[in-house]
Parts: structure tokens; C-alpha cells; sequence
């Protein structure tokens, strides 16, 4: 089944020009039928391209919810892409799209993701 999870979160990546750099995210996250906490971590690819950066990555996620049939907890994997957007010297906007995979004692479920929010970027020299 399919499930829709709406986030709260902070994210952490690590801006390393056309290498693999670090990735977090902590999430309250609430859904269909469960409300909890998410963590994601992993690694992202970081491709600056002329206005704007993509980062391109994947990792593990744990999710502790309480609620519904998904009470309890589920680990599952992400796959997804961001493009950061600077607005001003050291601050952007960051657009994700992710697709994640929770396996639980079932079949598990499937996630979409879709973020907006704004960011911190480093200062150019």
C-alpha cells in the first residue's frame, strides 16, 4: 500500500563540488495512519550547474510512529534529488523529491516525498 507522510524537518547536506558528501534529515512526520519520528541518513552527489546545484542521493530511514496499523516502527531506503536555488549571498531555497520504501513485518509501504524549504549555502570565494 501507499501512503501519504507529511514532514517537519530539519535537513543537514554537505556541499562537496561533483563529490559524495553526508546527508540527514529528523522529521516529525504525520500521515494516513501514523504519526512519528523520521531519520534519514545517507549520502548525496553534489552537482553545481550554472544558477543552481542538484544533489543526488540515497540512504536508510527509521521511522517510530504511533497509530493505526504502522504502530511501532519500520526501517526502509530513499532514493531521490534536490536542487538548491541561492536567492541571497549564503541562503537559498531547496526543492527535494524523494521516493522511500518502508519495510515492515508485512508488505511494507511506499512514500512519496516533496519538499520546500529554505537553506543555508556556503559563500563563494
Amino acid at each position: 500500500p501507499n501512503t501519504e507522510l507529511t514532514l517537519v524537518a530539519f535537513r543537514f547536506s554537505t556541499l562537496r563540488q561533483r563529490r559524495l558528501g553526508f546527508d540527514f534529515e529528523a522529521a516529525f512526520a504525520t500521515g494516513d495512519d501514523l504519526d512519528g519520528i523520521d531519520l534519514t541518513v545517507g549520502a548525496a552527489y553534489h552537482l553545481p550547474l550554472a544558477g543552481v546545484s542538484l544533489l543526488l542521493g540515497g540512504g536508510v530511514n527509521a521511522v517510530a510512529a504511533g497509530g493505526g496499523d504502522n504502530a511501532g516502527g519500520a526501517l526502509g531506503g530513499q532514493l531521490g534529488g534536490t536542487v538548491l536555488l541561492p536567492v541571497t549571498a549564503g541562503a537559498g531555497l531547496r526543492f527535494d523529491l524523494a521516493y522511500r520504501r518502508y519495510f515492515t513485518g508485512g508488505d511494507g509501504f511506499n512514500a512519496g516525498m516533496i519538499g520546500v524549504g529554505f537553506t543555508s549555502l556556503p559563500r563563494r570565494r
